[in-house]
């Protein structure tokens, strides 16, 4: 009976440190609007286009509005089904690191 118990209790120890060390590498609700929009863009966005989109001199989007507006129309053209604050996020990031809008 007690070799049961240290393997239950050593099996519970380490599942609970794999769940530690999963939450402990990402850390999403700790992460800056700007990291959570660069992660999303750099894995959802790039695979379409590179950084010569918001850098080339003939930028279609013209406002932090247009800019969130675009980033929703791509997110659902290709079936990403992102919450509003990735929305946000990803608006966020690009503009921070391409267009410089004064946002709202």
């Amino acid at each position: 009976m007690k070799i049961k118990s240290y393997i239950v209790g050593g099996l519970l120890l380490m599942t609970v440190g794999v769940v530690s060390a999963a939450v402990d590498v990402e850390k999403p609700d700790q992460m800056t609007a700007f990291e959570r929009g660069e992660q999303l863009h750099d894995e959802e966005c790039t695979s379409c286009h590179g950084d010569e989109l918001y850098t080339r001199k003939n930028r279609r989007i013209k406002s932090y509005e247009s800019l969130r507006t675009h980033v929703q129309r791509c997110a659902t053209n290709l079936n990403k089904q992102w919450w509003p604050k990735e929305i946000e996020d990803v608006a966020t990031y690009l503009n921070e690191q391409y267009y410089l809008f004064d946002e709202k």
